[in-house]
């Protein structure tokens, strides 16, 4: 039994909920997977979704057999609750990076005239972002967007790894600082910013980590997508923590066939999680090769 154990599934598990996220948000987890796939009815949307929440209901009642406490559509209030409560806190949901979205610019005049003209208040500062060179016609929200997230990065480590992990959580704090300078400068200008998506909408990540306590000692395994940024600020506040981090796409399918196969791990060799985790890890990897 593995009651010190927290699952915590943020992902759309049928279909009512798939399509109120999808209708909700546009940068929500349902909406995406539907607009990758255009042209799909809903019939034929909820046809190809339904096998991964198929799949996470399983593991659900697997993990719920083996004692794991498992908390569906959770609120953010629910991680920290788990987080006091539990010795490993597993989070399986959607994250939504500090980079720019097209959507993240809400006002494109007000970016491009505080660019533009010197005597704009913000000119200084909107030059740190957008550099001194103009665009070739007017810009929209796409051209600032990859402009505001065009970020050099010069990181040094001892392998590639480790140099692309640190490149990666670079990029992302000045990602951040990019868009509290905006906010401080154009409030309106601009909306968005890192954050998970839970049952209740996207929750920003200092509302996420304010939560936690710093003497916080548990496990926190995050299940999500690019998730270094929300890590390092869980491990920065939580020295005591251990934070398992993804730095790359987190397939939901293949994390919770992980999940599965590191609880029943648990149980059979009576590893610790961490010890589960990284071995089974390893092996995928060595499989790969």
């Amino acid at each position: 039994m593995l009651p010190s154990c927290r699952l915590l599934v943020a992902i759309p598990l049928d279909r009512e909920a798939f399509f109120e996220s999808a209708r909700a948000d546009a940068q929500s987890f349902a909406a995406l997977f539907r607009d990758a796939r255009p042209g799909l009815t809903e019939w034929a949307l909820w046809e190809a979704y339904e096998p991964l929440a198929v799949q996470a209901r399983s593991v659900i009642a697997d993990a719920r057999a083996k004692g794991v406490i498992v908390v569906e559509r959770p609120l953010v209030t629910d991680v920290h609750d788990a987080a006091r409560n539990g010795a490993v806190v597993t989070l399986v949901a959607h994250w939504r990076s500090a980079e720019f979205r097209p959507a993240d610019v809400h006002d494109v005049n007000q970016l491009a005239v505080a660019w533009t003209e010197r005597a704009h208040p913000a000119n200084a500062a909107m030059r740190t972002i957008f550099g001194e060179c103009g665009f070739d016609k007017p810009p929209d929200a796409q051209a600032l967007a990859s402009r505001m997230n065009h970020v050099v990065i010069d990181v040094r480590a001892q392998t590639p790894a480790l140099a692309r992990a640190r490149r990666l959580i670079a990029r992302e704090y000045a990602l951040v600082a990019r868009r509290r300078l905006l906010q401080e400068l154009l409030p309106a200008a601009t909306a968005g910013g890192p954050a998970v998506e839970f049952s209740s909408g996207f929750e920003p990540l200092s509302n996420i980590v304010a939560g936690l306590s710093a003497d916080c000692t548990c496990l926190f395994d995050l299940t999500i997508c690019n998730s270094v940024l929300l890590g390092e600020e869980i491990r920065r506040k939580c020295r005591r923590a251990v934070v398992m981090m993804n730095a790359d796409a987190a397939a939901p399918d293949v994390r919770l066939a992980v999940y599965r196969q590191i609880i029943r791990v648990m149980g059979k060799r009576h590893w610790s999680y961490q010890q589960a985790a990284m071995r089974l890890r390893a092996y995928l990897m060595e499989g790969v090769r």
